[in-house]
């Protein structure tokens, strides 16, 4: 049998920056989960025209939602810097001309 090589790309040694930024996140997220589980008690939640009685669980949950759903919206808006690469790439590339 005729062993066939492979071509191999780049090597790189260690973790990226990504990477890095994954593993961080997954760890945070089960911290979180942990912390919501552990603080499952029902509690009082006043809005600014009416008052409900939800778990904690839900308010954590909610909030966390909508903290996702702002943070994006700021960021299509120009508010907040993008994550994205391509996108920095080209605000970058936008500073270097208006200079």
């Amino acid at each position: 049998m005729d062993e066939q090589k492979l071509p191999q790309g780049p090597r790189q040694d260690g973790i990226t920056a990504a990477e890095v930024r994954w593993i961080i996140g997954g760890i945070l997220a089960i911290l979180f989960g942990i912390f919501i589980a552990q603080n499952a008690d029902p509690v009082r939640v006043q809005v600014v025209f009416f008052t409900a009685e939800v778990r904690l669980i839900w308010v954590f949950l909610i909030c966390a939602a909508l903290g996702a759903v702002i943070d994006r919206l700021l960021q299509r808006r120009g508010v907040l810097p993008s994550t994205r690469r391509s996108h920095r790439k080209e605000a970058r590339e936008r500073d270097q001309k208006a200079q």
